[in-house]
Order: C-alpha cells, then sequence, then structure tokens
C-alpha cells in the first residue's frame, strides 16, 4: 500500500503570510496583491522570498488576478537546494531585480 502526501491549502493576502507558508505539499493561494520587501539576502542581492532545501511540491497560485510585486527593490525570488519543486501558477510577478546565474547555474520556467 503507498502512501499518498496531502496537499495543504492556504491563502496568503501579504508578505508575511505567505512566508509562513512555504512548506513542503502545500499549495497557497494568493488572496491579494503581495508587494514584497527582503525577508534576506542571497549572494549579496536583497530578495523577498528565498524557497530552499526541504520545501518541494509547493504552488503560489495567483488565482490569475493577484501579483507578486518586488517594487523595484528587491528580487522577487530564489529557489535553490536540492528538492525544491515550486509551480508558480496564475501569478503575475513585476518590478523585481533580477541576477545574473553563476557560471554552472541554469533557470528553468
Amino acid at each position: 500500500m503507498s502512501k499518498k502526501k496531502l496537499s495543504i491549502q492556504l491563502t496568503a493576502s501579504d508578505q508575511a503570510t505567505l512566508l509562513a507558508n512555504l512548506h513542503s505539499n502545500t499549495t497557497i493561494f494568493l488572496g491579494a496583491n503581495i508587494y514584497l520587501n527582503s525577508s534576506g539576502t542571497v549572494t549579496g542581492s536583497a530578495t523577498g522570498i528565498i524557497i530552499d532545501n526541504g520545501q518541494g511540491n509547493l504552488v503560489v497560485d495567483g488565482m490569475g488576478v493577484n501579483k507578486v510585486d518586488g517594487q523595484n527593490t528587491v528580487r522577487c525570488f530564489c529557489m535553490s537546494g536540492d528538492g525544491v519543486n515550486v509551480e508558480l501558477k496564475n501569478l503575475e510577478i513585476t518590478n523585481c531585480n533580477t541576477v545574473i546565474p553563476h557560471k554552472g547555474q541554469t533557470f528553468r520556467f
């Protein structure tokens, strides 16, 4: 008998709630536009949402009407590490700073 992993469904309407609910096997529905401030620094760049080791099978769903906005001050997302599997769905990502990947790194969308 195989075990099926349950998916938790949550709603986030601000950055703090979104960050608090970044867990594996979770779908987060955005209940409003999320305007980001820095929650940490990755490779010298202020970053709004950091998703790393152990946060696999995560879905962030803007429901076709909500966006994540970096306010031209932060990199919106940094995703790295083993087992990170993130789906950004029905989501507009805007006004984010970018970081060029280091040698050997790639971005896939």
